[in-house]
């Protein structure tokens, strides 16, 4: 018992000592924890997360609207006899205004959600609209104006008066409102106070003029490096700096610059410090200026000053990992804690406060070779030599995170 007490001991000290190592060396690799349907969540597919003026966190899916209070969750859903309930069950976007009020797309319509009274408002975009248009764009200007872009059109939404919303509608040619239906649609605007649009159509630069819109399309040029990765555009996302990055369908990020009205891309062709994936879902910004890049494949974290890349993936060998690749939703609260929205893997979430240690165990080829381990010895380039009860001597690279092991061969006099 004193040999199996000390041998614990000595692992625990082990593993403290290569978390804090891990911790400074590889400080872009997150530990995730994660909200599922084992927690209360309503369903697995997390379109889209947003916080609110109180500090609730609200998580669409497709099937209900989840408010979370840290300890549990709250559910909405469509009552057709409580006129009073969510439009739809099936949540698209959600949206917080300068006024911290949540607003609620859906595939059936636009809601305001009242915290006074903990119910939802059904907001009318025209009189002339039928109510059970597809949401997939809310947006607020630097004038307060909110935008709303649906299956039906692009509609600027005003407060008549408190409370009481009208929409109107802004034409747009094909070559701008792309595809109807389910299709990605997005706006923002720029430090410049133009807008830009983006759908399967493309992307387009819009100004208003003589109170009527004008527009320039960005679309993807065979043979120029300098167009657009491709024509599909799924995100659209202004930074601290001012730089509009462009997420694609099919053909990674884009930066533009303003300067040449030119972008620069950044596709994944298989090599490092790319990312993942070329389908882009959604691109924000965290409290340090990396950009947080939600793809097909997982979480791509871009310094750009650096130009440099990181990754973070599901691994069933790691239960800090993402629960799922196929991110759909960011957001990155105040303070620092990074939600994630996956398909079918629930949220994930990530807080400055969440360490977790890096295992290292002898059911992978590449760690240790035996788990009871005797002696951990730090060389002058910081590498580890960690001495094991019966599994020899194995070499702890910091930087890779690879182990090499040393053993006895019989017939091996330099071993």
């Amino acid at each position: 018992m004193a040999f199996l007490v000390t041998s614990m001991r000595k692992i625990f000290c082990f593993c403290l000592f290569i978390s804090s190592i891990f911790q400074s060396s590889f400080s872009q690799n997150l530990n995730f924890s994660s909200l599922t349907v084992n927690e209360g969540l309503s369903q697995n597919a997390v379109l889209s997360v947003a916080q609110d003026g109180n500090g609730f966190m609200w998580f669409g899916t497709q099937d209900g609207l989840n408010r979370y209070d840290a300890k549990s969750f709250k559910i909405y859903k469509h009552a057709a006899s409580d006129s009073t309930s969510i439009s739809f069950n099936y949540i698209s976007v959600l949206f917080v205004d300068s006024k911290k009020k949540l607003w609620v797309g859906t595939r059936n319509g636009l809601d305001r959600y009242s915290a006074r009274y903990d119910r939802f408002q059904h907001i009318a975009l025209a009189t002339n609209t039928r109510s059970d248009i597809i949401i997939s764009s809310i947006y607020e200007d630097n004038r307060h104006q909110l935008w709303v872009w649906s299956s039906v059109g692009l509609f600027m939404l005003s407060e008549a008066r408190q409370d009481q919303y009208s929409g109107r509608l802004v034409p747009l040619p094909d070559s701008v409102a792309g595809l109807g239906g389910t299709n990605a649609r997005i706006i923002t605007q720029d430090e410049n106070g133009n807008y830009w649009l983006g759908s399967s159509a493309g992307l387009a630069r819009m100004t208003i003029s003589n109170n009527k819109p004008v527009f320039k399309i960005f679309r993807k040029i065979p043979n120029d490096d300098h167009s657009l990765s491709d024509s599909y555009i799924t995100s659209i996302f202004q930074d601290s700096k001012d730089r509009l990055w462009i997420g694609t369908l099919h053909g990674g990020i884009n930066l533009y610059n303003s300067s040449t009205d030119e972008f620069i891309r950044y596709p994944f062709n298989g090599k490092a410090f790319l990312p993942v994936n070329n389908n882009i879902r959604v691109i924000t910004e965290n409290s340090d200026g990396k950009m947080l890049i939600g793809t097909l494949g997982g979480l791509c974290i871009l310094d750009p000053e650096t130009k440099s890349w990181s990754l973070c993936k599901h691994s069933p060998d790691d239960t800090h990992s993402l629960s799922n690749n196929s991110i759909y939703s960011i957001y990155p609260t105040k303070d620092n804690i990074i939600w994630i929205g996956t398909y079918w893997g629930g949220v994930n979430y990530s807080s400055p406060y969440n360490s977790a240690f890096h295992i290292y165990r002898t059911n992978k080829v590449s760690d240790v070779n035996n788990n009871i381990i005797s002696v951990v010895k730090e060389d002058a380039a910081h590498n580890l030599w960690i001495g094991t009860e019966g599994g020899g001597l194995n070499y702890l690279n910091i930087r890779t995170g690879t182990v090499t092991a040393y053993v006895n061969k019989p017939n091996d006099p330099g071993s």
